[in-house]
Formats: structure tokens, C-alpha cells, sequence
């Protein structure tokens, strides 16, 4: 192969590379959480009217991390307790509590959602986390959304924007 189209399949491989990598799980120094927003899925919206404020709250800011532009629907999103603090006005303390129990509840929520085929109704159920892991030393939960719900996360269809 000519090394001009090798380079040049190279530098386009690294762009996409560049422009897809999840930078959810780097340290997010500088990032200010309430400056994210949110979009999902009016279905979703409904379905956890039932959370918790915890669970909301962890919901809306680990959306708020998902990288629209990944299409493998499988990524690892971290959410500091120093993040959540400061995005929800809370005390470190309560932030590394919230984060604790947040974990249990946000891998064992069920979402119930309706979808129509040929006009049959139908209703759907499946678990909103793959993985959800609380470090403790580091006060950090990790997630992994269910990829099943992904698309209801990052603007796919009937979706509203709501910001933190």
C-alpha cells in the first residue's frame, strides 16, 4: 500500500479515535457538572418518576458524562463524591453517603417503558445498570448504563433536554 494512503488512513483512524474516546473514567478536573445537561427519553422520564432524590440526582449526572458519540452503547462513566458535591450544593460527607447507597439502588432499579408495534401495545422491562461499583477509598462510583437503555440516554428520538 502506498505510504501517503497509509498516513493518511492513519491520521483519520486517530481522529475518529480522538473524537469517540470516553473520557468519562479521566480525572475531570476543570469540569463543572452543572454546566452538563441532560437529554433522555420522554419513556424514561416517566419511568423514574419513582427514584429516589439520590438516585435522581447520581441519574442525571452520570447521563450528563455519557459521550453522545460512542455507538458501542458499553461505557464506564465515574462520578466523584467531589463532583457530586459541588454539583447538588452538598457536604463531602453526605456526598460519599449518597454515592454509597446510591450504587444499590441505581443496579437494582427495574424501568418499565411501552412500545408500540403495528399499533400493539406493548410493555418493556429491563434493568437500568450493566454495573455499578463503589470505591470507597477513592469516594467514586463507577456505571456501566444498561445498553438497552443507552439510546433513551444521548438524544435518540423522543427525547428532552433537562439540564442539572
Amino acid at each position: 500500500m502506498d505510504t501517503n494512503l497509509e498516513s493518511l488512513l492513519d491520521d483519520i483512524k486517530s481522529n475518529i479515535e480522538k473524537r469517540t474516546e470516553n473520557t468519562n473514567t479521566k480525572d475531570g478536573a476543570g469540569r463543572d457538572l452543572r454546566n452538563n445537561s441532560v437529554t433522555k427519553s420522554n419513556a424514561l422520564s416517566r419511568a423514574y418518576y419513582r427514584f429516589g432524590l439520590v438516585e435522581k440526582r447520581c441519574m442525571e449526572a452520570l447521563i450528563s458524562k455519557l459521550h453522545p458519540l460512542r455507538n458501542d452503547n458499553f461505557q464506564e462513566i465515574e462520578l466523584s463524591a467531589t463532583d457530586y458535591a459541588k454539583a447538588f450544593s452538598v457536604s463531602d460527607k453526605t456526598a460519599y453517603r449518597d454515592l454509597s447507597s446510591a450504587v444499590y439502588g441505581l443496579v437494582r432499579r427495574v424501568i418499565t417503558t411501552e412500545e408500540y408495534d403495528n399499533k400493539r401495545k406493548s410493555k418493556v422491562e429491563f434493568t437500568l445498570m450493566s454495573k455499578a461499583k463503589y470505591i470507597e477509598d477513592e469516594g467514586r462510583i463507577l456505571c456501566i448504563f444498561n445498553p438497552l437503555i443507552v439510546p433513551h440516554l444521548i438524544g435518540y428520538g423522543n427525547g428532552f433536554l433537562v439540564t442539572l
